[in-house]
């Protein structure tokens, strides 16, 4: 049974995780509910203790949350601190593949244009296959994050367009950093390159 110091809603995932594994379930039946259980679990947001939110100064930290005590499974808290990365937990399809685990309507990625394009390129694409997992956009000029005109690689007309196809309606934010003297021209530079 879970630790009495958890969290009510920690303690109530351990025990429906517990309670599908003791049923006996097929292990292809398993992952979809305790899927399920995990989204009923981060629709809240005070079962997390802050002295395991913490990051390490260096790189990520892990923090053990709960752990079986027949070692059936474990819920572990993974933290990074900004700027931090690890070569499997920065692209796109690790972003998607921990979308499509948890199943949240409330769990979505922040495609950062910029960041995606020095790491893996082919940003077209890469959001025509997976808008579905992307609830908000960054924009910036490759390279330096400077403005989006025409002085860098990205042809942010392109790109705003393809967004718009997949029918996004939500928020796209510019967070270039201006190189030039006056950073409001950049700023409305950049919003009326986005207007497609």
């Amino acid at each position: 049974m879970p630790n009495e110091t958890l969290a009510p809603a920690l303690q109530r995932f351990v025990k429906s995780v517990v309670t599908l594994i003791e049923s006996g379930v097929e292990e292809s039946e398993l992952h979809p509910k305790v899927g399920e259980a995990m989204n009923m679990l981060v629709k809240e947001d005070d079962w997390l203790d802050p002295s395991v939110a913490v990051p390490h100064p260096h790189y990520y930290q892990q923090y053990l949350l709960y752990a079986d005590p027949e070692d059936r499974f474990s819920v572990v808290s993974f933290v990074w601190g900004p700027g931090q990365k690890t070569p499997i937990h920065d692209h796109t399809v690790w972003g998607v593949e921990l979308v499509k685990r948890v199943g949240s309507e409330r769990f979505k990625l922040l495609y950062d244009i910029y960041h995606m394009q020095i790491m893996e390129g082919d940003v077209i694409r890469t959001i025509r296959d997976n808008h579905q997992y992307i609830a908000h956009y960054h924009t910036g000029g490759v390279p330096g994050r400077a403005e989006i005109d025409e002085t860098q690689e990205l042809y942010y007309p392109a790109i705003m367009r393809a967004i718009v196809e997949t029918g996004f309606k939500g928020f796209v934010a510019q967070e270039f950093v201006p190189k030039k003297p006056d950073a409001l021209a950049s700023l409305k530079e950049g919003v009326l390159i986005c207007d497609v």
